[in-house]
């Protein structure tokens, strides 16, 4: 087989390299080889549209998975689209609200399943000489205000009773808590969302420029490092000697949320390399079956 030796020979076999267990794969041994030979032991050239439908349809993606990325990114923008909301609601109420002095005159306990806090009960007079009284919507341990203190009170003329104290939680605490949830599950979702696009990108410029190299299947381990729903995805290893050097390369696939063995009946595999660095590759396991959805 024709390859370029001085590219492929920079990457070196090191004895220390953890074993697979030692990276929490766990190997799967005793496949059983046919003599028929499976599409993926030829280096062929397939197109990018075709390796994008089986990236989608296998290749580490389970209905779980999808539903968790796709749902993580719909939350996260829900809950940005409601923090706009609030902010533009407080903005307004703070810009339209008349102002009084209020004292507080009584800490109200309240409990939840694991936590005590306190919220000020604030009365004050409005404008028209009515006396009001309301419970802040914030509380906390320990309390932020003592009785007998004096705030500044917002309130709608129209709405007394509808009353905040002019404190930065007292007006923003909701912004911030739904901006904060919405900003985290965005960043989780776009990140599931983004890593398949980078590696299908990644996967479809080796299959165009990348040298191909056909490789011996060693296993099936399971990656116990990721979890889904209780299950851990699949990997098969490969190995190839490089004829220059005498140095042996391992190569592991992408994860796979089927037990791939029984389907591998060969031991050559298509393994696609960079020329120019050969740590960056794709074992090709387009021979494999799709995962039903």
């Amino acid at each position: 087989m024709a390859f370029e030796t001085a590219a492929l020979g920079q990457v070196e076999h090191d004895p220390m390299t953890p074993t697979f267990r030692d990276r929490g794969l766990v190997p799967r041994f005793g496949t059983t080889f046919h003599s028929t030979p499976s599409p993926g032991s030829y280096c062929g050239r397939t197109t990018a549209g075709a390796y994008f439908e089986r990236l989608f349809l296998s290749g580490g993606k389970m209905n779980s998975a999808s539903y968790i990325k796709y749902g993580f990114t719909a939350l996260g923008i829900l809950l940005l689209l409601v923090t706009l909301y609030l902010v533009q609601q407080t903005r307004t109420f703070y810009r339209e609200a008349s102002r009084a002095n209020g004292t507080v005159i009584e800490l109200v306990r309240e409990k939840s399943s694991d936590s005590i806090t306190y919220a000020p009960v604030v009365r004050f007079v409005t404008d028209a000489d009515e006396s009001v009284e309301f419970t802040s919507g914030t509380s906390s341990n320990p309390p932020s205000y003592t009785e007998g203190e004096s705030v500044e009170v917002l309130y709608r003329t129209a709405e007394p009773h509808d009353a905040r104290i002019n404190g930065f939680f007292s007006l923003w605490l909701g912004p911030i808590i739904t901006g904060g949830l919405g900003t985290i599950f965005t960043l989780i979702g776009g990140v599931l969302l983004l890593v398949p696009m980078l590696g299908a990108r990644k996967q479809a410029d080796l299959r165009q420029s990348g040298t191909c190299i056909v490789t011996t299947f060693q296993s099936v381990g399971q990656n116990m490092n990721l979890t889904v729903n209780g299950r851990h995805p699949f990997r098969v290893f490969t190995q190839w000697t490089n004829p220059a050097t005498s140095q042996i390369h391992v190569f592991e696939s992408e994860n796979l949320w089927f037990d791939p063995a029984p389907y591998i009946n060969t031991r050559d595999i298509a393994v696609f390399i960079e020329r120019n660095n050969p740590k960056r590759y794709f074992v090709d396991l387009s021979f494999l079956p799709r995962l039903a959805q």
